[in-house]
């Protein structure tokens, strides 16, 4: 749409369409209550950010907020999105994006989905498409912060009991200067709340199989809300069964060996700092 066109310099439409259709069709294989569980977790945490992010200025009006979480669930899947460049073009910084209208718009999905007023394939449309969203304004998130030296996470995915290989990675990352921070055998909250703490530029996800899937999809959408800048890299056995499926769910790399992985994040953190720059 020409409009989109106008303002394409302020989010990257391109991105957040790829999003959008990649998301669509992991939605088309994860079983219904996966689904559910992916949106619950998008709302819940960017209604959070609503009430504790650091907000410079007052919120949006409540008509502007209405206005966005319509566009989300419109027919246009191009609506959300050109209206966050409008409103962007307008002077409001990136970081009032996700705080002021993003997490308010989130929130308000959820409020519509509590009464009815929206159904479940309608708020699940509307928070993949805040995701996409977010992918879109990815370099602008990156450009507002700071880059940090060579940190790392580890984590294994929630539930798996295959640790030996990320604990591996994540020694021989250190040998290799990482700062790395390895954890296993956590919570998906205590995964999430580690790394929206954390200074690291990148972030490592290990699973075993092809059962881990909707546990690592959800912990990469978790991980995007909480901290939109940061690298997501894959590795483990689920790389190999289910790389297809973790590439739609927005993972930046995905690897199936140890080589690959030390050549991929350094990849990763290269493109963060020239970026952050």
């Amino acid at each position: 749409m020409e409009n989109s066109r106008i303002v394409s310099d302020l989010v990257e439409f391109d991105a957040v369409r790829e999003a959008n259709d990649n998301l669509d069709m992991l939605a088309s294989k994860m079983p219904p209550d996966a689904l559910e569980e992916f949106a619950r977790e998008v709302v819940a945490r960017l209604s959070t950010n609503v009430v504790s992010g650091d907000v410079a200025a007052t919120l949006p009006p409540a008509a502007k907020i209405d206005e966005l979480c319509d566009t989300l669930v419109a027919p246009d899947p191009d609506a959300g999105a050109l209206l966050i460049a409008q409103i962007q073009s307008g002077g409001v910084s990136t970081s009032d994006i996700y705080l002021l209208y993003l997490a308010a718009a989130a929130r308000r999905l959820g409020d519509r989905w509590d009464t009815d007023e929206l159904s479940f394939t309608q708020v699940m449309i509307g928070t993949n498409r805040i995701l996409a969203i977010m992918r879109g304004l990815r370099n602008a998130f990156r450009s507002e912060g700071s880059v940090r030296d060579r940190r790392a996470i580890f984590a294994s995915v929630p539930g798996e009991e295959h640790v030996v290989g990320v604990s591996m990675a994540a020694d021989l990352f250190a040998e290799d200067g990482w700062t790395v921070e390895l954890l296993v055998g956590r919570t998906h909250d205590e995964v999430v709340d580690s790394v929206g703490r954390s200074e690291a530029v990148v972030v490592g996800l290990s699973g075993h199989g092809e059962r881990s899937l909707p546990a690592l999809v959800r912990l990469i959408h978790a991980i995007q809300v909480s901290r939109p800048a940061v690298r997501i890299l894959v590795s483990g056995n689920i790389a190999d069964v289910a790389g297809q499926d973790i590439a739609l769910a927005g993972a930046d790399a995905i690897v199936t060996s140890i080589p690959t992985a030390m050549s991929e994040l350094r990849r990763l953190r290269r493109e963060a700092l020239s970026i952050g720059a």
